[in-house]
């Protein structure tokens, strides 16, 4: 108990520490994430205590907040990081491509009528995992995880068959279609 009231001392003396950590990441007070951030710091800053080679007197106490700021720095950037990768993961096809793919509704005939001089020129042009996909995804409203379980490929896999269907869409040019 009494090396968590250290490190909550220390994290309390060395606060301007992980903010300057924080801001050298480019992770300000306005993020909407920073107090995820401000908490992976932290963390990272506890761990360089006890992972410090020596013990931490005021003596050596200005190499170790060096050593702590760079771990703290490199945690934050690999946090940064994850979050990019995770983000771009998550990310399904953009507002154009979901509009491109909506079912026809009978409000609108002219839409239907696009929708399916669309189709007519797209699915001919798509890989049979790319229609998997579609079908597996829209038609069956399975998710990503489901997909990847039923066809026993990687979630990878499937996320890159997403992101070619996407490409696809976005490439549509109606100019290079007759009506």
């Amino acid at each position: 108990m009494s090396e968590w009231i250290d490190e909550n001392k220390l994290l309390t003396e060395n606060v301007s520490l992980l903010y300057g950590a924080l801001k050298k990441s480019h992770i300000y007070a306005g993020s909407p994430d920073f107090e995820d951030y401000l908490q992976i710091a932290r963390i990272s800053f506890c761990e360089a205590y006890q992972k410090y080679p020596e013990v931490v007197t005021n003596e050596n106490l200005y190499s170790f907040k060096g050593f702590a700021f760079q771990r703290v720095y490199w945690k934050l950037i690999d946090a940064q990081r994850q979050n990019g990768r995770r983000q771009n993961n998550e990310t399904s096809l953009n507002e154009a491509g979901l509009a491109l793919l909506e079912l026809p509704n009978d409000q609108n005939f002219q839409n239907d009528l696009e929708m399916k001089i669309y189709l007519e020129h797209l699915l001919p042009n798509l890989t049979e995992e790319e229609n998997l996909f579609l079908k597996e995804v829209y038609q069956n409203d399975l998710t990503i995880s489901q997909v990847a379980l039923k066809y026993q490929v990687s979630r990878k896999t499937i996320y890159r068959w997403r992101r070619n269907l996407a490409a696809k869409i976005m490439a549509y040019d109606p100019e290079n279609y007759p009506d």
